[in-house]
Parts: structure tokens; C-alpha cells; sequence
């Protein structure tokens, strides 16, 4: 049994992923940027060694067109 992160390894922006899932929808409304909560994470990265080196899978799905096959 292997618990495991999926992910690419990469950062990305709240505000770029917004931006991306606004785009991929034809949405036009505005993004309001606040500040963070009180105990919020400011960073985080996927660690995908567990994952590849177990299993030996990476991934090979941009993140675009991951989205865009997830909101079809």
C-alpha cells in the first residue's frame, strides 16, 4: 500500500489557477484577491518521489488540459 501525492512537483498560483479555470469556462467576472486567513498555507508543493518511485509514475498531463478534461 503507498500513500502518495499526486501531482506535478511545480507551484502554481490560487490566482493563475483561477485565471486558468475562468479562461477554460468563457468567464468574464473579476478576480478579487483578499488577504490570508488566520492558519492559512502560503505554499505548497505535491512531493511525487513517493509516488514515482513506487509506482514509477509521472506526470503527463498539463495542467490546462487536465482542467479542461475535468470541467467538460
Amino acid at each position: 500500500r503507498v500513500v502518495a501525492n499526486v501531482g506535478t512537483g511545480g507551484e502554481i498560483t490560487v490566482r493563475e489557477l483561477a485565471r486558468t479555470i475562468a479562461e477554460l469556462c468563457g468567464g468574464k467576472s473579476p478576480i478579487e484577491h483578499a488577504p490570508p486567513r488566520a492558519g492559512e498555507i502560503l505554499k505548497s508543493r505535491a512531493r511525487v518521489d513517493r509516488l514515482r518511485d513506487a509506482l514509477g509514475v509521472v506526470a503527463q498531463t498539463q495542467l490546462r488540459d487536465g482542467l479542461r478534461e475535468t470541467l467538460r
